[in-house]
């Protein structure tokens, strides 16, 4: 069974990827029509959260993972996927989300930003360390590389065009920065939900397979993660 997971392959085509990306860029926007130049001017005077939540992102979050991977003994490439979520940086939906649940949005564009850009360095080589530092991996890890053209080419259409687009018109023309600001995000937010049942849909059967193995180590890595981002904040008295 192990063996079958591991050669599955998802439905999913590079026409999915740029809607996906459609998708994200509109998300982004829509957020940012609710932040102004100053909201980051602050974060670069006042840098503490973003380098706590980057040393957690960056640093703590692959240790962590490490960590759960000695302690529940996965299959290796259970626990490879894992290092490999792990090592990823921040993505645009985690802005969303953020600012649906009142959080600081400009910390974390600004997060998802700088982690895309040191992801072209830091996601090979936490991939390569802690593959390698874990014996039942140390055989699959071979060799990771990212190309910082296409990584700083995401991040600038993905992230920084529209939050650029956003603010400007936050602070040029508020009046229509109000007006499209929450109709954007319900579009954006509905779309996403659409593409993410797609999506699950043209890959069910893959899900009814294969859920059972991955659920729980999958809940246990995501609550965790939790726990030790909102201890990590606690610990440095940053305003939640």
């Amino acid at each position: 069974m192990i063996t079958e997971l591991d050669s599955v392959k998802l439905n999913f085509n590079q026409d999915g990827i740029i809607l996906l990306k459609s998708i994200v860029f509109l998300m982004t926007l829509g957020v940012s029509l609710s932040l102004r130049f100053d909201n980051l001017r602050e974060l670069f005077r006042s840098p503490k959260p973003v380098i706590a939540g980057l040393i957690a992102q960056l640093v703590l979050l692959p240790a962590l993972t490490y960590l759960i991977i000695i302690i529940a003994e996965p299959k290796p490439s259970f626990a490879l996927g894992m290092i490999l979520v792990a090592s990823c940086p921040g993505g645009n939906v985690s802005n969303f989300f953020t600012y649906l649940s009142g959080g600081n949005c400009a910390l974390s564009i600004c997060m998802t930003s700088i982690s895309s850009l040191c992801s072209v360095f830091l996601t090979p080589f936490n991939i390569l360390f802690w593959g390698k530092l874990y014996e039942p991996t140390s055989s699959i890890v071979k060799n990771v590389e990212l190309s910082f053209f296409s990584v700083f080419l995401s991040v600038f259409f993905v992230i920084a065009l529209p939050l650029i687009i956003g603010m400007t018109i936050r602070e040029k023309r508020p009046a229509i920065a109000d007006k499209f600001e929450n109709g954007l995000k319900k579009f954006s937010f509905v779309a996403m939900i659409v593409f993410v049942v797609a999506a699950l849909a043209a890959n069910f059967t893959h899900f009814l397979a294969y859920v059972q193995f991955v659920f729980i180590i999958v809940l246990i890595h995501n609550s965790s993660a939790f726990l030790v981002g909102y201890s990590w904040a606690s610990l440095f008295k940053l305003d939640f």
